[in-house]
C-alpha cells in the first residue's frame, strides 16, 4: 500500500473520531450509531496498521 493510501486512512480514523465525539456530547445521542461508528474506527485503525506494516 502506499503512503498515499495510509494518510487517507488516517484521515478517515480522525473524522470519525470527531463524529464520536460529537455524537457521543449530543443530549439526543443513539447508542447504537455510537457503536457502530466505534465499530467503524476499529476497522479503519486494523487498516491502518496492517497498511504501516507493509511500507
Amino acid at each position: 500500500m502506499s503512503r498515499q493510501h495510509l494518510l487517507q486512512l488516517t484521515r478517515k480514523h480522525q473524522d470519525l473520531d470527531a463524529k464520536i465525539s460529537l455524537e457521543a456530547r449530543s443530549p439526543s445521542s443513539d447508542d447504537l450509531a455510537v457503536r457502530a461508528l466505534k465499530r467503524q474506527k476499529l476497522r479503519l485503525k486494523e487498516q491502518i496498521v496492517q497498511a504501516e506494516q507493509a511500507l
